[in-house]
């Protein structure tokens, strides 16, 4: 069975479930965690990367980040199991959209900017990460609004990687004191949910 339907046949039989966090045990140094690992928040300007403590190699997914303090730069995405560089994005292993170099979003993989969108992002700000594992597409949307493509319809995704690929939901605040909160249970989240993606990130 599918981790997809595994989750609707939980959901459906009114099982609990329980959700996945920030990892202590996988984050740069100056990465710190607060509030049962909800939160992290860089305690230096340099890379304050931090990954789920779970995974997933299947599904659509909706999970959301919500900006408590923005500096720039910071930013959120996702992240294979490999080594993510001096920051989210700087190697083939990290995706990361930050803000604001000045006014505008750059989205990092490998180090090189991918999309350069014309928003910026705020403090309060309620982003949500939309992960299609099984097709390797991903989008951002920004208080509820897409930053780029059509996440329903399944085109033109900001971020593309290998279908399949065991992902884990990412940060790196960076800027010293800029912070970002992880919702995963669905309970938490806000704003609409997405055709077809379901919300959260169950372990």
């Amino acid at each position: 069975m599918s981790a997809l339907a595994h989750q609707h046949l939980m959901l459906a039989a009114g099982s609990p479930a329980s959700y996945a966090y920030w990892n202590p045990a996988d984050k740069a140094a100056s990465a710190t965690l607060s509030d049962s690992n909800k939160v992290v928040t860089a305690s230096a300007g340099t890379t304050s990367w931090v990954r789920s403590v779970t995974s997933k190699n299947a599904g659509k997914w909706r999970i959301q980040l919500v900006n408590l303090n923005q500096l720039d730069t910071s930013g959120v995405g996702f992240a294979t199991s490999g080594p993510t560089g001096s920051f989210l994005g700087g190697t083939a292993a990290g995706w990361g959209l930050f803000g604001n170099y000045g006014s505008i979003l750059r989205l990092y993989n490998n180090n090189a900017i991918l999309a350069s969108p014309g928003v910026v992002f705020a403090t309060n700000d309620v982003i949500d990460l939309l992960l299609d594992i099984g097709a390797g597409k991903a989008w951002w949307r920004r208080n509820g609004t897409v930053v780029f493509g059509n996440p329903v319809a399944g085109t033109t995704p900001m971020a593309t990687f290998t279908p399949g690929t065991s992902i884990f939901v990412a940060a790196d605040p960076f800027a010293n004191a800029a912070s970002w909160r992880l919702r995963t249970d669905p309970a938490e989240m806000t704003g609409a949910s997405v055709s077809g993606f379901v919300d959260g990130w169950p372990v």
